[in-house]
C-alpha cells in the first residue's frame, strides 16, 4: 500500500517548496536550502507583526501524537509568542484573563519527494497547549477554558458560570481563528507554490495540481 506524498496537519493548503521541480527534490536538500535563509526571513516577518519571536532550536522535531509518523518528519523553522490586541475581561466581574498565543511554523517532509510548510497554534496560560495535541480546535479551547477557570478559582480571583465560560470560549475561538489565518498566510507567502489534491487512488497515492 502506498501513501499520499504530502500530509497536512493544520495548514489550509499544500504549501510546497521547490517550485515546478519539487518532484525532483528530496527533503534533505530542501531542509539544507531552507536553513540558509528561510528561518531568518520567517522570523523577520513574524517580528514585523510585533510578535515576540523566540530563538527556537532549528533541529527540534515536531514530536506530538500527530507527528510520530516516520514518513512525514517535521522540523521547527520559526516560533513566536503573540499577545492578542484584544484583552478579555470576564462578564460582570471584569477579571482580566492574560492568555497569549503560540505560533510555530514547520518544514515537513513529503513521503516521497519534496516538502511543505505547515503550522501549529496554541495558547499559553501558565502552560502551553497546542492544537496538534488535540483532535480539533474545539477540544483545545475546551481544555484551555478548564485550565483558566481552575487557576482563577484556585487563587479565588473568579468563579465559573455558564455565561462566563461561553464568553471565554467565544473569545478564545475568535483569537485562534485570527492567528490560524495569519499562520496560513505566512506558509503561503514563504512557499514556492500552492498545490491542491485532485485525486487519491485506491492504493493511497495522490495526484496534485496547482491551486
Amino acid at each position: 500500500m502506498s501513501a499520499p506524498n504530502f500530509k497536512i496537519v493544520n495548514a489550509h493548503g499544500y504549501y510546497v517548496l521547490g517550485g515546478d521541480d519539487w518532484e525532483c527534490l528530496d527533503y534533505e536538500f530542501l531542509y539544507s536550502d531552507m536553513q540558509e535563509s528561510s528561518p531568518a526571513l520567517l522570523r523577520q516577518d513574524l517580528a514585523s507583526e510585533k510578535y515576540d519571536v523566540g530563538n527556537c532550536d532549528p533541529n527540534k522535531e515536531w514530536v506530538t501524537a500527530e507527528w510520530n509518523d516516520r514518513s512525514y518528519p517535521g522540523t521547527l523553522l520559526a516560533s513566536a509568542r503573540i499577545y492578542p490586541e484584544e484583552d478579555f475581561h470576564m462578564p460582570y466581574t471584569r477579571t482580566l484573563v492574560e492568555c497569549s498565543v503560540i505560533m510555530n511554523i514547520y518544514l515537513v517532509s513529503a513521503c516521497y519527494q519534496g516538502a511543505i510548510l505547515d503550522w501549529d497554534l496554541g495558547f499559553r496560560y501558565e502552560e502551553t497547549k497546542m492544537l496538534s495535541e488535540y483532535g480539533n480546535k474545539e477540544e483545545l479551547i475546551e481544555d484551555v477554558a478548564d485550565y483558566i477557570f481552575q487557576d482563577l478559582e484556585y487563587y479565588e480571583a473568579d468563579i465559573e458560570t455558564p455565561k462566563k465560560r461561553a464568553a471565554l470560549k467565544k473569545w478564545l475561538a475568535k483569537i485562534f481563528d485570527t492567528y490560524a489565518n495569519k499562520a496560513d498566510g505566512f506558509c503561503e507567502q514563504h512557499c514556492t507554490q500552492a498545490l491542491k489534491c485532485v485525486e487519491v487512488y485506491s492504493n493511497g497515492e495522490a495526484v496534485y495540481e496547482k491551486a
